[in-house]
């Protein structure tokens, strides 16, 4: 993906909220085609918003995912490609290198200079 973030048409307005709207997604794939995503309480699916008009209705055809990488797969082949190869990169690591932690992990070094070790 070139672009993933989201939309300018979020927060969704009282009536999408009420039809189950939870996020806007604006995305620009590897192959420069721009979408509008909306991920609802049924599932994520192409709206047909735009930059300069929002329009929350589905894209035809309809086409509702329970998953926004099945989505993100769909939409385009060099995403499809690139999260494969990262996920078998990820498969190939040891189990705690794949461990998300909520700090940066780093390696311990100390220098003997000022530490009064010789």
């Amino acid at each position: 993906m070139q672009v993933f973030t989201p939309s300018a048409w979020n927060p969704p307005p009282g009536p999408r909220k009420l039809h189950g709207d939870l996020l806007y997604i604006f995305v620009v794939t590897l192959e420069d085609k721009r979408y509008h995503v909306t991920s609802s309480t049924k599932g994520f699916f192409i709206n047909q918003s735009t930059e300069q008009t929002f329009d929350p209705r589905p894209a035809s055809p309809v086409s509702i995912y329970h998953s926004l990488i099945e989505l993100l797969s769909q939409m385009s082949t060099g995403f499809k490609k690139n999260f494969s190869l990262l996920q078998k990169r990820r498969v190939a690591k040891h189990p705690f290198e794949r461990v998300a932690t909520p700090y940066q992990v780093r390696r311990a070094v100390m220098s003997r200079q000022g530490t009064g070790m010789r």
